[in-house]
């Protein structure tokens, strides 16, 4: 039986531990890949490691803190992504694009198939979902910012900034689902395809047809 949860287990950890923690996070994340979320068990993640059970419990209180961890590591990357982006000297259509290009590389190119899969985050207990929600919040902002940014240069219709970002960030989210690397489209002409797509939804006739 998993142990419950107890906010000094939710504490940064050392150096030490941390190796660890991260490679159980990722082998897991490799795991709820293969076979769901409610299919994997630690018992598989652990053997899979070569440790041994109570070893995983050690540095995780339960199954559902090892999802709250690579959800948590996700979203931090995607949030430190974007904040150089919106911090950049470009345009906002300019950073647009870097937004819209990273986020695809990190969901289908960079993380595990187990950490994009959003629909599990719902089986987080509301005390782990709550900073997930919190990091989430903080990307749509600064993705607002940069459409808002957009409208003020004249070069994005006059939208809704939340509506449209939503917008944006659920497509891609979405394409974890769908997406092979296996594919006949390589990874830059995936990239254009959709970058594009998206943008001519924004972006004024004039700077459509220039994009």
């Amino acid at each position: 039986m998993e142990k419950s949860l107890s906010m000094g287990t939710l504490k940064r950890p050392n150096r030490k531990r941390q190796d660890l923690r991260r490679l159980i996070t990722q082998k897991a994340g490799e795991l709820f890949g293969k076979e769901g979320y409610h299919g994997a068990t630690v018992e598989q993640i652990s053997k899979s490691l070569g440790i041994s059970k109570p070893s995983i419990y050690y540095h995780f209180a339960s199954k559902e803190e090892i999802l709250f961890e690579f959800s948590r590591f996700a979203h931090n990357k995607a949030l430190e992504g974007l904040k150089k982006i919106a911090e950049g000297s470009e345009g906002a259509e300019e950073k647009l694009k870097k937004a819209i290009d990273f986020h695809i590389d990190l969901l289908c190119f960079e993380l595990t198939p187990g950490m994009v899969d959003l629909h599990w985050q719902f089986s987080l207990p509301k005390k782990l979902a709550r900073p997930i929600k919190k990091l989430r919040g903080e990307f749509d902002v600064l993705l607002r910012r940069i459409i808002s940014e957009g409208i003020d240069e004249g070069v994005f219709e006059e939208v809704d900034p939340k509506i449209v970002g939503f917008c944006i960030v659920g497509a891609i989210n979405f394409l974890p689902q769908w997406f092979s690397s296996k594919g006949p489209l390589s990874r830059g002409e995936i990239k254009t395809l959709i970058r594009d797509y998206l943008m001519r939804g924004i972006l004024k006739p004039e700077r459509s047809r220039t994009a």
